[in-house]
Order: structure tokens, then sequence, then C-alpha cells
């Protein structure tokens, strides 16, 4: 039996090399080389040493900080939304009045920053434990992959749904009156409403969503298996499945449009949107950037 001499897995008798590592092999009758457990133990410091550095950041911590004040702002501006909604009093029996708008409001509030807030306390706990814990605790990573999966299904559901209902508004709309394609539409129009040009604008739109479609599901896949292969390498102390580089550069990406957006319509904005947009775009750049540094990190370590 020929074991590695630089990691100790077994190997076929005929091997010359490690078919994980790529260290040479040896004969050893007797069993894995006498000095393995002692690699091996230098070895699974050396990954969870890698993830305690990285999740104790200051990287780390000024990303959760700035999503932090992102999800308060976007929660205040939505709560404010809310409340200068116009009121449309329904009464329920004679006795029960309450504004249907507002409430409607405040549910979007609330159900918009929900699966953020919730991801947000996966990061906190997973910084909280690595500077506290002596091993890691992955409940948090358990709750972000949990909420990803979650996102992923509603993409899955809602991104065919709003392609197909254009795509039926298009093939119908030679039934639709001049009138209604003006009063649905004439905002997106300096005149009338011409058919043509509104054709052109709904194919432009269908291809954008398709496009914006396919990346979104992409990077929610590939960020679930960052997530999954973060959370085996941290209950395994040994490197586990790929940290997605797509789902990092995308996110880069994402954060340099949000800030291009951002400044682009600067003297339309309030300050505090101005700063919450801004703060949204850091934390995407930010988030790519932990990502990325994590990636290089671990997989050195191979």
């Amino acid at each position: 039996m020929k074991y590695c001499q630089n990691c100790g897995i077994k190997l076929d008798d005929n091997a010359n090399f490690c078919i994980e590592c790529g260290g040479t092999a040896a004969d050893n009758s007797g069993g894995a080389p006498s000095d393995y457990s002692s690699v091996s133990l230098l070895s699974a410091n050396s990954v969870m040493d890698t993830v305690r550095d990285r999740a104790k950041s200051t990287l780390f911590l000024a990303t959760l900080i700035v999503f932090t004040v992102m999800l308060s702002l976007t929660f205040m501006i939505s709560l404010y939304n809310a409340v200068v909604t116009p009121t449309v009093r329904i009464t329920i029996g004679g006795m029960v009045s309450f504004s249907a708008s507002r409430v409607a409001s405040l549910v979007t509030a609330v159900v918009g920053t929900a699966p953020n807030a919730l991801i947000l306390t996966g990061l906190w706990m997973t910084y909280r434990s690595a500077n506290n814990d002596e091993q890691i605790s992955t409940s948090g990573l358990s709750l972000i992959r949990v909420m990803l999966v979650i996102l992923l299904v509603l993409l899955c559901v809602a991104f065919p749904i709003i392609i197909l209902g254009l795509v039926l508004f298009l093939v119908g709309m030679d039934s639709i009156s001049n009138q209604d394609l003006q009063y649905i539409f004439g905002s997106f129009f300096d005149g009338p409403v011409i058919r043509d040009d509104l054709s052109v604008l709904l194919i432009t739109i269908i291809i954008i969503l398709v496009i914006v479609a396919v990346f979104a599901i992409i990077y929610y896949a590939k960020a679930i298996g960052t997530v999954k292969s973060i959370k085996a390498t941290i209950e395994t102390n040994t490197v586990m499945g790929k940290i997605s580089g797509f789902v990092a550069i995308l996110a880069i990406i994402g954060g340099v449009f949000f800030a291009l957006g951002t400044l682009i319509s600067i003297t339309e904005s309030s300050l505090i949107t101005l700063i919450c947009d801004l703060s949204r775009a850091a934390s995407f750049i930010l988030f790519g950037s932990v990502l990325g540094n994590f990636k290089t990190r671990i997989e050195a370590l191979k």
C-alpha cells in the first residue's frame, strides 16, 4: 500500500503521485507516514486560522457596519414613505377603520428588508463567533444559506411570471385601445404613444429582464454553493468545495454600477437617500473584496 508523503492519504499501489495534493507517493506497509498526524494537524490549524483571520478582519467588520447602515436607512425610508402614503380608509363592521394603503406600505417595508436583515444577522453571528469561540459556529452560515435558497426560489418564480406577462401583453397589444395604452405608458413618451415604439420598448425590457434573470439565478446558486463550502471547511478543518470568484466579481461590478447610478442622479436625491444608495454600493464592493480575499487565502492552502 502506498501513501502520500505530503498529506498521508491512501493511494493505489501503482500511483507515483498523490491525486489530491500532487505529493510524492511512498511505500509504507505499516500505514501512513509517522509524521502524518502532525502534518494533518498543522494543515487543519492553518485552515482554521485562515478562516478565523478573515472572519474577524477589519475589512469584514467594515462590510458588516456599512451593510447595517444601508439596511437601517432602507427600512427608515420605507417607513417614511408608508407614513406619507395617501390615506385610503377602509371600515369593517362600522367599528374598525384603518389605512389600507399605509398598511400595504408597512408590510412592503418589513417584507422587503427581512431577507437581508436575516442574512446580516447570520454574518454578525459568524463575526461574533470568530472573535469569541474556540470553534467557529456555523449556525450563522446555515441561516444565510436558508435565506439565499428562499431568495433563489422566489427569483425562479417571479422572473418567469413577469417575463411571461410582458410577452403576453406584447402579443395581445393589438386588442388594446390607443387611449388605454396612453394611460398606461404615457409617462414613458413625450407625446402620444406609438405602437411600434412601444413594441421596441417592451422587447428591450424583456431582453434585459432575461439577462438579469440569468445572472441573478447563477449568482444566487453560486452564492449558496460558496456558503456551503465555507460551512463545510469550518466543520471539517479542511478546505472543502469551491469559493465562487463569479460571486465576488459580480458583487464588485454591481457595487460600481450602484455608485455610478447614484452619482448621476445625485442632484435629485435627498441626503438620506444619497447616503443609503452609496452605502448599498459600498457594501457590495466590500463584500466582493472580502470574498475574493478569502478565496485567495483559502485556496492557497489546498
